[in-house]
C-alpha cells in the first residue's frame, strides 16, 4: 500500500501508477481526502489516496455487485421553504407587472382622449371662424 498526496486526484492517480509501475486502471484506490480549492488559497486541501496494485487475488475476493434500480419516488414536488418564498416573490412581481401595464394602458387611454378633445376643439374653432367669416346669405323675398 502506498499513500500519495497531490494537488488533484488525477495527479495522485498518475503518481501512484508510476510508483507502482502499472497503469491507472490496475490500481486499487481508496480516496482518503478529496481536494479543495479553498477561498483565496485559505483552507486549501490536497488530494490524499491510498493505492495498491490490483491483483488477481483481490479481484476474486471482491463480491460481484449488481446495480440496484431505484424505484421511482413520489413525483410530487416537496416544496422547501425557499421554493415557497420564491413562488411568492414571483407572484408579487407578476402583480407588479400587471399593475404597471394597467397604469400604462390608462395613461395611453387618457392621452388618446386628450387628443380627441383637442381635435374636436380645433375643428369646432375652424367651423366657428368659417361661419363668422362667411358673408350672410340673404333670404329672397
Amino acid at each position: 500500500m502506498l499513500k500519495i498526496e497531490a494537488v488533484t486526484l488525477e495527479d495522485a492517480y498518475k503518481n501512484a501508477a508510476s510508483s507502482l509501475n502499472c497503469s491507472v486502471t490496475e490500481l486499487d484506490i481508496e480516496v482518503m481526502q478529496y481536494p479543495r480549492k479553498g477561498v483565496f488559497g485559505i483552507f486549501q486541501k490536497s488530494a490524499i489516496i491510498v493505492a495498491d496494485k490490483f491483483t488477481e487475488d483481490k479481484l476474486k475476493s471482491v463480491p460481484k455487485q449488481t446495480p440496484k434500480i431505484k424505484e421511482k419516488e413520489n413525483t410530487e414536488k416537496k416544496e422547501s421553504f425557499g421554493n415557497k418564498k420564491l413562488k411568492k416573490l414571483k407572484n408579487v412581481f407578476k402583480k407588479d407587472k400587471s399593475e404597471k401595464i394597467e397604469e400604462k394602458v390608462k395613461d395611453v387611454e387618457e392621452k388618446e382622449e386628450e387628443k380627441k378633445e383637442e381635435i374636436v376643439k380645433n375643428v369646432s374653432e375652424k367651423l366657428v371662424s368659417e361661419v363668422e367669416d362667411s358673408t350672410p346669405v340673404e333670404e329672397p323675398e
